[in-house]
């Protein structure tokens, strides 16, 4: 399990390559301030997208219908730090935030019975 730490900090726009299971993959987040939370595009460093428009949500794997083999193999999940599970808000995701990214390798899922 990871936590992945982001630069998004109370940005609306950033992108950040982040490493997971050995490859480089580019996290592009935007937040849509009428709605009040992120989407993110998931792809390679280069801009490429694998998966885009993902809305964040607490407590659900992310791009779980995303079909594409380059996506990375483990289970992406925005997890609350409290009672509060509404959407993460500007600024509120990353260690020690409202709520953090967190990653499972496949292996990890997969001993916890979920894949």
């Amino acid at each position: 399990m990871i936590s992945i730490p982001l630069a998004v900090d109370g940005a609306p726009f950033v992108d950040q390559v982040v490493n997971l299971d050995g490859t480089e993959y580019l996290f592009a987040f935007r937040f849509n301030q009428r709605e009040g939370r992120y989407y993110l595009t998931l792809g390679d460093p280069n801009g490429t997208a694998y998966a885009s428009g993902e809305a964040l949500v607490c407590n659900l794997a992310l791009f779980s219908l995303a079909s594409d083999s380059r996506m990375p193999p483990g289970l992406l999940v925005i997890l609350p730090q409290g009672p509060d599970d509404s959407p993460p808000g500007l600024g509120e995701i990353g260690p020690g935030k409202r709520c953090e990214l967190i990653y499972f390798s496949r292996n990890e899922f997969a001993a916890l019975g979920i894949g």
